[in-house]
């Protein structure tokens, strides 16, 4: 049975980017998602912080430093969306990037999450223990491809 485009609704898309070359191939899909069924997209990046001994001053900088660079992604793909015909949103959150995620798609009811599948493994493991829980119903697809 082939599904017909102006049936599906799907409506926010979450997309999480942490700058990867995985993760902008996801992003151009769902850029592409949001454009094709006229969805709201929003664009997520979570900073962590492992917790190591530091001085406030060492904190702050590298927070700095890692703010600097979720913005030139951010951009980045923000551009990317506008020069594609879709309006891409942005947060930025801080913590944990797989709880992260997981808390703002139950906040904003998150239809479809898309992740570049990389080396973060533990990320993936996550969110797969968070889906099992018995919450409102939501599609995931996890990598470009789809793969779990």
């Amino acid at each position: 049975m082939e599904l017909q485009e102006e049936n599906v609704v799907i409506s926010p898309i979450l997309i999480a980017h942490d700058g990867s070359p995985e993760v902008r191939c996801a992003a151009e899909v769902g850029i592409d998602l949001a454009r094709r069924y006229h969805a709201r997209a929003t664009l997520l990046t979570a900073i962590h912080h492992p917790a190591y001994p530091a001085t406030v001053g060492e904190i702050q900088e590298a927070d700095s430093e890692m703010r600097q660079f979720v913005d030139g992604i951010q951009r980045e793909a923000i551009e990317y969306g506008r020069l594609h015909g879709s309006n891409l949103g942005a947060v930025v959150l801080s913590g944990h990037p797989a709880e992260a995620i997981v808390d703002y798609a139950r906040q904003y009811n998150v239809d479809l999450i898309l992740l570049g599948t990389s080396r973060r493994v533990e990320s993936a493991s996550i969110l797969r223990r968070q889906r099992r829980r018995p919450r409102r119903r939501s599609r995931a697809l996890y990598g470009a491809g789809g793969q779990a």
